[in-house]
């Protein structure tokens, strides 16, 4: 972690990569909208930290009642959100030199990543598909992270016509006709073989030139400080693609 150490994790991106020796001996707390608070008090924190989205209620209910001190940070998807969870941080853990050194490097990358969103001439109609279930794609709809991350790419969401989360049949692509699909790489495999043999598919721009993208999800979306350079990949990337279209 940029500003210290931790005793436990909750990841919450929907499948997070094991990245070998990320989190060392730290103990996975599980999903963040699924702790509990037996898990939470089991690694004895000084200091709770947690989105102000994680859940259930009651866990949280108990963790305020345990004495250990609380605190709910935004969970909002933007770049002025993800430097002030930097400052806020940093101020509660007593790091607030290194705070500021990360979020300054921070604010440049975002500065990059709107530097190149306004000179690219490339605005792709993609859709972002974050997860299978039942066969199903589960897309990033209007006002979710992935809709705010295409947006500040200069992509246009063709799943913005559905608040939040949407599930579409592959089949249903074809209505959409995205020039891109963008995959989460730790489950892009799956979406991949699904739609290079779905006729739906078949029938877009994506489907005709094969454009699917995989990313990083927990560094594209979580909006900390992996996320300018992330976007930067995924505009370039988008480029790339365009240029024989």
């Amino acid at each position: 972690m940029p500003l210290g150490s931790q005793n436990g994790y909750a990841p919450w991106i929907l499948r997070p990569p094991r990245r070998k020796g990320f989190f060392g001996k730290k103990k996975n707390l599980g999903y963040m909208r699924s702790i509990s608070a037996e898990g939470v008090l089991s690694v004895k924190p000084d200091l709770i930290l947690a989105m102000d989205d994680s859940g259930p209620a009651a866990a949280f209910a108990s963790l305020g009642q345990s004495g250990i001190p609380l605190f709910y940070i935004s969970s909002e998807a933007s770049p002025h959100a993800a430097l002030n969870r930097i400052t806020t941080i940093a101020g509660l853990v007593d790091q607030v030199s290194k705070g500021k050194t990360l979020r300054d490097s921070v604010a440049r990358g975002f500065e990059k990543v709107d530097r190149a969103a306004r000179a690219t001439r490339v605005h792709p109609k993609v859709l972002f598909v974050l997860h299978m279930a039942n066969n199903r794609l589960i897309c990033g709809g209007a006002g979710s992270p992935a809709d705010k991350v295409l947006s500040i790419c200069g992509a246009r969401n063709v799943a913005s016509a559905f608040p939040g989360y949407k599930m579409f049949n592959p089949e249903e692509l074809a209505v959409l006709q995205p020039d891109i699909v963008v995959t989460m790489q730790e489950n892009g495999s799956t979406v991949h073989d699904v739609l290079i043999e779905n006729a739906g598919f078949k029938m877009t721009p994506a489907g005709r030139k094969n454009q699917l993208v995989a990313v990083n999800g927990e560094a594209l979306l979580t909006f900390g400080p992996r996320t300018p350079g992330a976007m930067l990949d995924l505009i370039h990337r988008f480029t790339d693609l365009m240029a024989d279209t």
